[in-house]
């Protein structure tokens, strides 16, 4: 599960960053934390051989970057086709932040216009979506909420920063539901 019981501070942290941080911080941090998120729900598909799993996922994997992640998640149903357009743009808006310098605000080109190009907080229901930890797992209550939308979401998905922003939130909340798929068992 990608809230892990140990841990609800580092990720009261990590979507406090998101939010709070300078636009290369919010890109990078964000995107990382929704490819953390997409390694947990893929690898929970999977028979769980540890080992296997390790040599898939990480360092040079077949399995290892976000790209073929987001890819592997499409094919196996877990996104629709925007849904998988949307993740690589969250993808590429961190590839821009970590790999150049100059970029470092959501109001620049190229950022700016993957930013705004994101098409989940058109389409996505963001009146209806609250999530809070104890409806999983039996999680404290007070250990970790996600509001969407918050009142500066309202307000903000029309800049490309909150675009991003309540687009990264979107798809944690649908990665940690996920996780509710048990892995599949052998048959023989």
């Amino acid at each position: 599960m990608w809230i892990h019981h140990s841990d609800y501070k580092s990720v009261d942290a990590a979507i406090k960053e998101i939010e709070t941080g300078t636009d290369r911080a919010t890109g990078i941090v964000a995107s990382a934390f929704v490819e953390d998120h997409l390694t947990t729900v893929l690898r929970k598909r999977f028979h769980q051989d540890e080992d296997l799993l390790n040599r898939l996922f990480k360092g040079e994997g077949p399995l290892a970057s976000f790209s073929v992640k987001i890819n592997m998640a499409f094919l196996i149903g877990l996104f629709s086709n925007r849904a998988t357009s949307d993740l690589h743009r969250i993808r590429k808006i961190r590839n821009a932040f970590a790999h150049n310098v100059a970029n470092d605000s959501f109001t620049k080109p190229p950022i700016k216009d993957i930013a705004m190009d994101l098409s989940i907080p058109d389409w996505y229901a963001l009146d209806a979506l609250q999530f809070k930890a104890d409806t999983i797992d039996d999680a404290p209550a007070a250990a970790f909420t996600i509001k969407i939308p918050s009142d500066e979401d309202k307000t903000t998905i029309l800049t490309p920063r909150g675009r991003f922003i309540v687009s990264c939130k979107c798809f944690l909340v649908a990665l940690m539901l996920s996780t509710l798929v048990h892995p599949p068992k052998p048959r023989v």
